[in-house]
């Protein structure tokens, strides 16, 4: 079991790299970022951050000031060049970083027992808490799905995880009509599919809400951005 969901109009997106960013500061005192990645989420460190961080973000400008805000907050980062790459697809560790980092949730020395998580790895300690606090599933008792895109329902009930752990429940603000596709929906993802829709979190695609398609960069920076309240 896992969680994910999107929006076509107004997706989520998502961070990948790995490792801390370096920065060096110039006369101006604006700080210059670069990033150390190896296949995780780079969280991006600095006191002064570019006012247009990015240069691909044309296509998705429904998720623009979302991916600049978590940017800002060192929630995700970019992939170099002033690239966030918004439609690359956010494997199942990334989003789990994203969210732990998110909701700030303390990152100790515990242990994973997922059989396919490797101590040592940039996602070990962030999937090691997230399981801890019962935020986490994996895709079966003993795998986590290392590598494997989340998809859209894996996210939703992440996301509703995350919130429910953070006490930032989402508040319904709109009716719940269901989607063309929701006899697709999977059991253990549907609530968190209708409560995240119904707080204006999540939203569908153009033929339905796609439950098994994967979330990509752009819609998982949408989705957590609106879980914390903008």
């Amino acid at each position: 079991k896992s969680a994910n969901s999107n929006d076509s109009g107004s997706g989520n997106g998502s961070g990948s790299g790995s490792g801390d960013t370096k920065g060096s500061t110039t006369g101006a005192g604006v700080v210059k970022k670069t990033e150390e990645s190896s296949g995780g989420i780079t969280v991006m460190r600095g006191t002064k951050q570019d006012a247009e961080p990015f240069e691909d973000l044309g296509s998705v400008s429904w998720a623009k000031d979302a991916i600049i805000s978590l940017y800002e907050k060192n929630i995700i980062s970019g992939m170099g060049d002033k690239q966030f790459m918004p439609q690359e697809l956010v494997t199942r560790e990334q989003m789990v970083k994203m969210l732990v980092t998110a909701i700030g949730l303390e990152i100790g020395d515990a242990e994973c027992s997922m059989t396919d998580a490797e101590k040592g790895q940039w996602y070990y300690p962030y999937l090691a808490a997230g399981v801890k606090e019962g935020i986490v599933s994996g895709i079966s008792e003993t795998e986590f799905g290392i590598g494997m895109p989340v998809t859209r329902q894996d996210a939703a009930v992440l996301l509703l995880r995350a919130a429910q752990k953070s006490g930032k429940l989402p508040q319904p603000e709109r009716e719940y009509a269901g989607f063309a596709d929701e006899g697709e929906i999977s059991e253990y993802a549907r609530d968190a599919v209708k409560t995240l829709y119904c707080a204006g979190i999540l939203s569908g695609r153009e033929n339905g809400f796609a439950p098994f398609d994967a979330c990509t960069r752009a819609e998982a920076a949408k989705m957590i951005y609106e879980l914390l309240g903008n």
